[in-house]
């Protein structure tokens, strides 16, 4: 076996700060670096997929779907995240990419909702907010 890259990683468990699902565009992979670093995160679970939270609004997404909850409790049951956020982002190609940031702010609530439902069907809501985050070329909303 040939090492690529030497790095000593700290071999304790952590809890996170937040889980957080993420376009996997790479337009907004900075402005994902910017949001940990302007919440004071030190630790995050980012799920990375087309669309960020599109699968939990489109309750006929199947697999999509069942994948993004399956990671979401995974964190949830692991690392403990203090908070879960859910993105999205104008001119998204996994929605044709659409520029309507008023529809993609109705998709995420639609999946926070989807979310919510499946922590509390798990017992496993225990307060963890969860925040929807719409993302533009000029940075990250939380909506309220």
């Amino acid at each position: 076996m040939q090492t690529v890259v030497s790095f000593r990683t700290d071999p304790e468990h952590v809890s996170v700060d937040a889980c957080i699902v993420w376009c996997f565009d790479p337009r907004f992979s900075g402005l994902l670096r910017a949001l940990e670093e302007g919440e004071g995160f030190s630790h995050t679970d980012v799920i990375k997929v087309a669309g960020g939270a599109k699968d939990l609004a489109d309750s006929s997404s199947g697999n999509g779907r069942d994948y993004l909850l399956d990671q979401i409790g995974k964190s949830v049951a692991l690392h403990h995240p203090r908070q879960v956020m859910l993105m999205m982002h104008d001119n998204c190609g996994a929605y044709g990419g659409r520029e309507d940031p008023e529809f993609y702010k109705e998709e995420l609530r639609k999946a926070g909702s989807a979310l919510e439902r499946f922590l509390e069907e798990r017992g496993k809501r225990d307060g963890i907010p969860i925040k929807l985050i719409f993302c533009d070329f000029e940075g990250a909303h939380i909506l309220d």
